[in-house]
């Protein structure tokens, strides 16, 4: 699924495929299931980006940035190095088979719940 806009909120939820979500002034938020081998990529300049995952989520490998906000990440993520700053983090969790990755000059917030 593809969609983008330049101005307001982007929701989904229950996606079956692969996301690929861009929006210029406005707040993304998704709530899916993830598939192995999926590839999800959101970005935003001016918003904040939420990604609700399942607690039994296939492995994904994520690459989370925030260039003026803070990231929140309650996943339990194997990180692979260890942060130099709160901008970027790289993780992965289980067999990483997954893409995802949230950039945003915002804030990001991925959650371990549906």
């Amino acid at each position: 699924m593809e969609a983008s806009n330049t101005r307001g909120a982007i929701t989904l939820a229950n996606i079956g495929g692969d996301m690929d979500i861009n929006s210029t002034d406005g707040d993304i938020e998704a709530s899916s299931s993830i598939r192995a081998g999926g590839r999800y990529q959101f970005r935003t300049v001016l918003g904040r980006i939420r990604m609700m995952v399942e607690p039994n989520a296939p492995g994904f490998t994520a690459t989370l940035s925030s260039y003026r906000g803070k990231i929140d990440d309650n996943f339990p993520l194997t990180l692979k190095s260890p942060p130099e700053n709160t901008r970027r983090v790289i993780g992965r969790y289980g067999d990483g088979q997954a893409q995802i990755t949230l950039d945003s000059f915002m804030a990001i917030s991925r959650s371990a719940r549906l």
